[in-house]
């Protein structure tokens, strides 16, 4: 697997699916670009997203192309207004390079699904292609699969899309196409069907637990990530190497009744002991309520 246009087409050809990350070979320019944008203070200007973005994905050949805009206090875009906004803008010029575009607006705040990590999120894609794993984690997949088979025709209504997703997530075939993927692309037979052992996790663990008997109110998703980011999880400087095994588990999510001393979250790191700073930062991200809390649902509004 060398990442060359022929063998992606290959890839497609043989297996159905590949994962590749952006190179220079698919919109040589969008790198240079985005270097200026980051010295000039121009990162969140609405048209050089949707250029930069776009321009990626006409390179790819695409007739069908969903997105999914974050909006929240995680996500790059805080309001639904400035989603909005870019979502149509992406839209139109998407629709103008001759691809069908859709855009899914979904909310951001709370921690999707129940895995934050490098190793620790394949742990819960690996859990969802086993029929098992976290229901909104499933309900997001189900939801962007099903918009993509109806807008390219493979289904007629997006509620039949649904369905479909849910029996191929629930009858072994997506998994079956992930190891055959893995293969493709260069991971040996043994290994592709044995992944969870050859993840690597960080050895010690850290137990944030709840203060009080009550209801999980709000887990602050970009905390976290700041957190297990600081913890080597991911780079704040460019070539940084990233710690695969560092990551957090959330045990308790939001809307879950909680016992006093019950683990909410749990972070796997590589310090001989988490610093007193670093746990009273992840215990922070807790919110825990005396009154049952509603869960707003993830999906906003569908952009076209």
């Amino acid at each position: 697997s060398d990442g060359s246009e022929a063998d992606v087409k290959r890839l497609l050809n043989e297996v159905g699916c590949c994962i590749y990350a952006q190179s220079q070979r698919i919109a040589p320019a969008d790198g240079i670009l985005y270097a200026i944008r980051d010295v000039t203070g121009t990162v969140a200007s609405v048209p050089l997203i949707t250029a930069s973005i776009i321009s990626k994905k006409a390179a790819e050949g695409l007739s069908c192309l969903l997105l999914d805009v974050k909006v929240g206090r995680a996500a790059f875009m805080n309001s639904v207004e400035q989603a909005r906004e870019l979502a149509t803008s992406m839209v139109e010029a998407g629709r103008g390079l001759g691809m069908q575009v859709r855009c899914l607006l979904t909310r951001m705040d709370h921690p999707i699904g129940t895995h934050i990590g490098n190793s620790h999120e394949i742990i819960e894609t690996l859990d969802i292609l086993d029929g098992q794993g976290p229901a909104d984690s499933i309900s997001l997949i189900v939801e962007q699969g099903a918009h993509l088979l109806q807008m390219s025709k493979q289904v007629e209504t997006v509620e039949a899309g649904r369905n479909n997703i849910l029996e191929r997530l629930g009858d072994g075939v997506a998994r079956q196409h992930f190891i055959d993927m893995c293969i493709a692309q260069g991971v040996t037979f043994t290994v592709a069907n044995n992944i969870r052992e050859h993840l690597d996790i960080a050895p010690n663990r850290f137990a944030a637990r709840s203060p009080s008997d009550g209801w999980v109110e709000d887990i602050d998703a970009l905390s976290l990530a700041m957190l297990a980011s600081s913890l080597g999880a991911g780079r704040t400087e460019v070539g940084q190497p990233i710690d695969h095994g560092v990551g957090i588990i959330i045990h308790a999510k939001v809307g879950s009744r909680v016992s006093k001393g019950e683990t909410v979250l749990s972070l796997d790191h590589r310090e001989q002991e988490l610093s007193p700073q670093k746990r009273a930062r992840l215990e922070s991200c807790i919110n825990i309520s005396s009154s049952p809390t509603k869960v707003p649902q993830r999906l906003i509004e569908v952009i076209e």
